[in-house]
């Protein structure tokens, strides 16, 4: 359990470790504090979205100080080791008791910790689908547009095309009528 609870981690965030100081000094390093903040919005408002806003309005933000999952320390699952003596053991018939007592409590709130990350799960796939939802419209907008422009010009180029057609056979016509007089003259 706390090799999982210290091996669990998302882009240098350790999950499960809550605000304990059982992670070893060459991890710390390589750890991001808590509150674990994702930016889902373009814009970034100074107050709105500051740590002091518990609603921000571009950013979901995960605080995993709380979700401490080793089973000995503060705030822990309060199992015990097996280094421990004060620890869940089933050696005698209260030991026993006492540690489905202690198991039950632990099964809480891994349920605890799991539900809360689950509701940002759901958090985090709705704003995935609005985003994409926004980007389909924008790109469907963009299209329109290019497509009404694209129409017009081709509508012009028609137009200036049967222009100059008209153009050229009134020019034609134009140089053939005094030639037609010379041949009279001459004729």
């Amino acid at each position: 359990v706390d090799r999982i609870a210290l091996s669990t981690e998302f882009n240098g965030t350790r999950l499960l470790t809550g605000n304990s100081g059982n992670i070893p000094e060459d991890m710390v390093g390589f750890h991001n504090s808590s509150p674990l903040e994702i930016q889902v919005g373009k814009d970034y408002y100074q107050l709105s979205d500051s740590l002091e806003n518990p609603n921000p309005t571009n950013i979901i933000r995960l605080d995993l100080s709380r979700m401490n999952a080793f089973t000995e320390g503060e705030d822990s699952l309060n199992l015990g080791s097996s280094r421990n003596e004060e620890g869940t053991r089933v050696d005698t018939k209260a030991n026993a008791q006492m540690a489905m007592v202690r198991l039950d409590a632990a099964m809480e709130k891994v349920a605890s910790y799991r539900a809360e990350l689950g509701a940002k799960q759901n958090r985090l796939e709705k704003t995935d689908q609005s985003i994409g939802i926004a980007v389909e419209a924008l790109s469907s907008a963009r299209s329109r547009i290019k497509d009404v422009d694209y129409a017009v010009e081709t509508a012009n180029m028609t137009q200036q095309s049967i222009l100059q057609q008209a153009g050229a056979s009134v020019l034609v016509q134009a140089n053939q009528q005094p030639q037609i007089a010379l041949k009279l003259l001459q004729g």
